[in-house]
């Protein structure tokens, strides 16, 4: 198993033991641990099973960049991805780009590994400061540089989005 997929099997497997700590507090976490270990495969076929299943909820759809841009993020074998993008914001969603603070962004950064989207970055290129987060960076993703136009069409699938590479 390449080394990147058995550092993400062993995030899910921390991240499980949390869960399970939080069902059954009275459990010690190396216990919780032991116990994870022998379902991470399992519960990580469920949470893609889950995310298939809702893959119909979210329609493809446009989002106006000139508003404020909301982001809700899915966890996907112990690493975060992109679930969605919306101009409005809701329950879950984090506020990824504010129109008021960094107006016209012409410059979307976008972190992505073999699985998906793991992270968006909007950026003004006349602006003399860039911003992007190097925690997010791990080894086996990249960024890719897009050019925005005024709307960003927003593509699903199995719940986690892409971003086509057009002008």
């Amino acid at each position: 198993m390449p080394s990147h997929d058995l550092e993400r099997q062993k995030r899910t497997t921390q991240l499980l033991a949390t869960k399970v700590g939080n069902l059954w507090p009275c459990l010690p976490h190396e216990l919780c641990l032991m116990i994870s270990a022998l379902v991470v495969r399992e519960y990580t076929v469920s949470v893609f099973q889950g995310l298939w299943a809702a893959r119909h909820q979210l329609p493809n759809h446009n989002v106006d960049v000139s508003q404020s841009i909301w982001v809700r993020y899915s966890d996907m074998g112990g690493a975060k991805y992109v679930y969605e993008l919306s101009n409005t914001g809701g329950r879950c969603f984090r506020k990824l780009f504010d129109p008021e603070i960094s107006p016209d962004p012409g410059v979307l950064y976008v972190l992505e590994d073999h699985l998906g989207v793991r992270d968006l970055v909007f950026h003004n290129p006349e602006s003399k400061r860039m911003r992007l987060p190097s925690g997010n960076h791990e080894r086996g993703t990249w960024w890719r540089v897009i050019s925005l136009p005024y709307k960003l069409q927003v593509e699903y699938d199995v719940g986690v989005f892409s971003v086509p590479a057009r002008g």
